[in-house]
């Protein structure tokens, strides 16, 4: 009788651990399942948010951007005339002999105090005013001429839209397009109202955030000049 009773007690031990532990598995079977359908749908309403968080960015983003340009773009027309202005001995020569520096930097502070505009732009901006002030001080006369109409180191076009002709104030209703932000770089193009419509102005413009503000970074139409050995060559093919 001992020994039976000894035996089914063992059984009972024994059983209740492995029904409990067959018990557990199930269990645990069917929460990973349920588990990884959970952590995907969490994954996806994850994606979603963030999904949509960019969204709202890039719209803040863009609409700053548009901000930025036209302000910016107002400004300038407003108040700059020449950004590269050329010395002259004296009002009623015609020859200039290079860059007028301190004109050059009484433009070039009032551009920085509009705080638009990102360090990088000012440096890339003195390294074009730089290789056009060699070129001239190293060129001959007959090039250096006011009175011979567009100099070899003027831009044939606005600096600021790639043209000749736009519409009037323009700037003013300048909107952004194929916009790409990536860090704190954005790349986007401009476009321009013309008689009630928008049209491409194909001109590219990069931004910079900068302590949490966007700023313009290049423009394009800087792209029109050259170096000093560029200049060189163009005046030997003369």
């Amino acid at each position: 009788m001992l020994y039976y009773f000894l035996g089914y007690m063992l059984v009972d031990l024994v059983g209740v651990p492995l029904a409990a532990y067959n018990s557990y598995k199930l269990w645990n079977k069917n929460d990973s399942i349920e588990n990884k359908i959970w952590v995907e749908e969490s994954n996806s309403k994850e994606q979603k948010i963030v999904a949509s968080v960019s969204t709202i960015t890039t719209e803040r983003d863009s609409i700053a951007l548009t901000t930025l340009v036209r302000e910016a773009y107002t400004w300038s027309y407003d108040n700059v005339t020449d950004e590269f202005p050329y010395l002259v001995k004296n009002e009623s020569d015609s020859i200039f002999t290079g860059i007028d520096w301190k004109a050059y930097k009484a433009t070039m502070l009032a551009y920085k105090n509009t705080d638009y505009f990102t360090e990088e732009f000012f440096k890339y901006h003195e390294i074009v005013a730089t290789n056009i002030d060699a070129s001239i001080r190293s060129a001959d006369i007959k090039w250096r001429n006011m009175n011979d109409g567009i100099s070899l180191w003027s831009s044939e076009v606005d600096d600021w839209c790639n043209c000749q002709d736009y519409p009037e104030d323009y700037w003013k209703t300048l909107v952004i397009n194929q916009l790409m932000i990536k860090d704190t770089i954005a790349h986007f193009n401009l476009n321009w109202e013309n008689y009630g419509e928008y049209s491409s102005m194909n001109y590219a413009v990069t931004a910079k955030k900068v302590d949490g503000k966007w700023k313009i970074n290049a423009l394009e139409g800087y792209q029109n000049y050259y170096t000093k050995e560029e200049y060189a060559s163009f005046m030997s093919e003369e």
